[in-house]
């Protein structure tokens, strides 16, 4: 079995790897296998002696993938569903439901991440609302595609319509997978404004130790809860013993680590797809700023914002405009930072997550959620005027 580093070597020459694995789905030696690293994230390997040198997890790789640059800014607006109960239930407005529903009165089917019955994140496909409900939500955590893109191809063969839900990597990966398929009239893609994708290990050693200090395993998980509203974000988390906790975001450790960068994959440093045109269809986010031209709208349940990047995107919200309150606006009304550029790489993660390792979740997450001390300032100056980036802490 090769190294993770051969692989990477192998397949894009080891320039990023988003753990998307489309590789391992077109490996039709199933010489592939995706495993996570110390840190939790997956990586592809590849057992060398199966291997036919055939280059399909080349052509899968979307970091290799050329897709051409679009020339057009898209259509901005903010949109929320019509049903206060759906927005309730959503994370930022109810559009993602909207736009389902949509293809699902079609007879389509949706791709889209859901919580497991032992709360792993993983892409799977329904036809059915109940099905698409379990992918409403936001997930802080990177999802496991194990499976869901030969999936996808299989109903699009079939001549379904099918709309993929994801980060806007894994939307990339389903395009190189496909390759001709990519541009099917079956399929629309849906991406969001990502922040990052974070360590799943990370995600795991934050509900052991909640299960641990409440005495009782968690039974769900809600990144958004949105019992008291939209604001501020809270996570929610549901205990065997009937009992709940409810957190801010400025006070629960997992969010603080989310919001600051340091638990996420180190590709994400580098992210080519954090810019305003966008390869998907349609982009969804929250809007922070809608009360400024939509103040009847301020309720506290959310408010999506929505970029329309293809005709193939502005089709299917014309189908679902009539579940949905739509205002057309500007740039400047719905912009964000990860709308131009990545957020890097946060100077401590590798510090973090070697204390992780060492003393677990909550003895790390107290350390890196405090002011950052001053011989960790230093450090990072030197290792800048050094051209060592993070994570090459062994050239000081």
């Amino acid at each position: 079995m090769g190294t993770k580093k051969e692989t990477l070597e192998f397949i894009n020459g080891a320039r990023l790897c988003f753990g998307c694995g489309a590789c391992a789905a077109a490996c039709p030696a199933q010489a592939l296998r995706v495993t996570p690293d110390a840190d939790g994230f997956s990586y592809p390997e590849i057992d060398f002696a199966k291997c036919v040198k055939c280059g399909k997890c080349r052509k899968a790789c979307p970091v290799n993938a050329d897709f051409p640059p679009r020339t057009d800014d898209p259509e901005f607006c903010s949109v929320r569903h019509k049903e206060r109960a759906v927005r309730e239930k959503s994370t930022s407005g109810g559009a993602f439901t909207a736009l389902s529903d949509a293809v699902l009165a079609r007879g389509g089917a949706v791709a889209g991440a859901v919580w497991t019955s032992d709360l792993q994140v993983r892409h799977t496909i329904g036809s059915d609302p109940a099905a698409r409900d379990a992918m409403r939500g936001s997930k802080y955590v990177q999802s496991d595609t194990a499976g869901i893109f030969p999936e996808v191809k299989k109903l699009l063969d079939s001549g379904k319509e099918v709309l993929f839900s994801g980060t806007p990597c894994q939307v990339a990966a389903l395009y190189a997978f496909l390759g001709e398929k990519g541009g099917s009239e079956g399929l629309v893609t849906v991406d969001f404004i990502c922040h990052g994708s974070p360590s799943p290990k990370v995600f795991q050693a934050y509900l052991r130790e909640l299960a641990a200090q409440r005495g009782s395993a968690v039974r769900q998980v809600r990144c958004r809860d949105g019992k008291l509203g939209c604001v501020p974000m809270r996570m929610g988390v549901d205990f065997a013993d009937g009992s709940t906790y409810l957190e801010d975001c400025d006070h629960d450790p997992y969010f603080r680590l989310f919001l600051s960068g340091i638990i996420n994959r180190r590709a994400c440093a580098a992210c080519p797809y954090t810019r305003v045109r966008r390869n998907s269809d349609l982009t969804i986010a929250d809007n922070w700023r809608f009360a400024a031209f939509a103040p009847e709208w301020d309720d506290n349940t959310g408010v999506s914002t929505l970029l329309v990047n293809t005709p193939r995107g502005a089709a299917l919200l014309k189908d679902a405009a009539e579940a949905l309150e739509i205002r057309k606006c500007t740039l400047a009304d719905i912009d964000q930072h990860y709308l131009h550029r990545p957020g890097g790489l946060h100077p401590d993660r590798d510090l973090f997550f070697r204390a992780l390792r060492k003393h677990g979740f909550a003895a790390a997450a107290a350390d890196f959620t405090r002011p950052r001390p001053l011989w960790r300032r230093i450090r990072s100056r030197l290792l800048k005027l050094l051209g060592c980036g993070p994570g090459n802490e062994e050239k000081l």
